[in-house]
C-alpha cells in the first residue's frame, strides 16, 4: 500500500498521537519509552508508506510531530510542558529529529529496496563522531526528562540504563553509516564514552574507588559502557546482511 504525501504523514501523525498519549497517561518517569516509541514510528510509518519518498516529507513530519506534542501536551497539562525551559524545548526538539529522523530513514530503507546506493555512508571517524554526538544528546534528554527528578536510591540503576540506551542507539549509528560494517566502531565508541563522559578520568585521578566492591562496580560499569555501543554495532550489521540477501 503506497499512499500520497499528505496521507501518508497523517497516519504517521496518528500513530504518533496514540503513543504519544499512552505516554502521557503513564507520566514521564514510567512512559518515557513510549516518547521516544512515539517519535520514531511516527517518521517510520510517514516514510514507509509514501508513494514518493523524499526526505523533505521527513522533515515536515518531525515539525508536525514537535508541533502536536507541544499542543497535546498543554491540553492535558502534562508535566513534559510544566518541565519545558528553554533548554528542555532544545533537548525535545533534538529528540524529535534524533527519533523521528532514525525511524524515517529506517522506513524508507525498508520501502526503497534501491535505497543502498541513496544512504549516507561516511568516514568512520565521522560516523563515530556522529553517534558518540547522537548518543550524548539522547543520554542529556533522559537525564533531563527523567534522572533529574529520580530519588537517590534508584540514581545509579536508572543512570547506567541512560548510558547503555544511549550507547546502543550510538553504536547502531556509528557502523550502519560507516562505509565499511566492523563490530569495533562501537568499541572505539565505547571507549571514548568512558573517557571523557563515564568518569575514567576523575575516578583515576581524584576519586579511586578503595573497597573491592567499589573497585568490581566500577570496572563492570566501564565493561558495559564499551558492550552497550557493541551491541548497536551488531545489531546495524546484522540489518545491513538482512538487506543484502533479501536483494539477491
Amino acid at each position: 500500500m503506497r499512499l500520497n504525501q499528505a496521507k501518508s504523514m497523517f497516519l504517521g501523525l496518528a500513530v504518533f498521537a496514540l503513543f504519544f498519549l499512552v505516554f502521557l497517561y503513564l507520566g514521564i518517569e514510567k512512559g518515557i519509552i513510549f516518547l521516544f516509541l512515539s517519535f520514531f514510528l511516527g517518521g517510520f510509518i510517514a516514510m514507509y508508506f509514501v508513494r514518493e519518498r523524499k526526505i523533505q516529507y521527513l522533515f515536515y513530519e518531525e515539525i508536525l510531530i514537535f508541533i502536536f506534542s507541544l499542543i497535546i501536551s498543554t491540553i492535558t497539562s502534562s508535566p513534559l510542558i510544566t518541565r519545558l525551559n528553554i533548554y528542555g524545548f532544545i533537548l525535545l526538539f533534538l529528540s524529535i529529529l534524533i527519533f523521528t529522523g532514525l525511524g524515517g530513514l529506517i522506513g524508507k530503507k525498508l520501502a526503497d529496496k534501491k535505497s543502498d546506493k541513496k544512504v549516507w555512508r561516511f568516514h568512520p571517524v565521522i560516523s563515530i563522531i556522529i553517534g558518540f554526538v547522537t548518543s550524548y544528546i539522547i543520554f542529556a534528554i533522559i537525564f533531563y526528562f527523567t534522572l533529574s527528578g529520580a530519588l537517590d536510591s534508584v540514581f545509579p540503576q536508572m543512570l547506567t540504563v541512560a548510558n547503555v540506551c544511549s550507547l546502543v542507539i550510538g553504536g547502531f549509528i556509528a557502523t550502519y553509516f560507516a562505509k565499511e560494517k566492523k563490530i569495533r566502531y562501537g568499541i572505539y565508541l565505547g571507549t571514548i564514552w568512558v573517557v571523557s563522559i563515564g568518569g575514567l578520568i576523575p575516578n583515576l585521578f581524584f576519586a579511586i574507588p578503595t573497597s573491592p566492591s567499589a573497585i568490581v562496580n566500577t570496572i563492570l560499569r566501564y565493561i558495559i559502557f564499551i558492550m552497550a555501543p557493541m551491541i548497536g554495532s551488531y545489531l546495524a550489521i546484522l540489518i545491513t546482511k538482512h538487506q543484502k540477501l533479501k536483494k539477491i
